[in-house]
């Protein structure tokens, strides 16, 4: 069985934040609470993930 490197548990906290941050942020609640709810759930999916990546560009 493969050890695990000091280094590598360094690394992952900051990838599981890194993760969960930005996944929950940018795409479940800017996906549903953040936007203008009336002007926003007229869009086809597609148009909400381009417009979250392209917030997640500006951010």
């Amino acid at each position: 069985m493969p050890q695990i490197s000091p280094l590598s548990w360094l690394v992952l906290p900051f990838f599981f934040f890194f993760f969960f941050f930005f996944f929950w942020y940018f795409f479940l609640v800017k996906f549903f609470f953040i936007y203008p709810f009336d002007e926003f759930s007229k869009l086809d999916v597609g148009d909400k993930v381009f417009l979250v990546l392209l917030d997640f560009w500006r951010w």
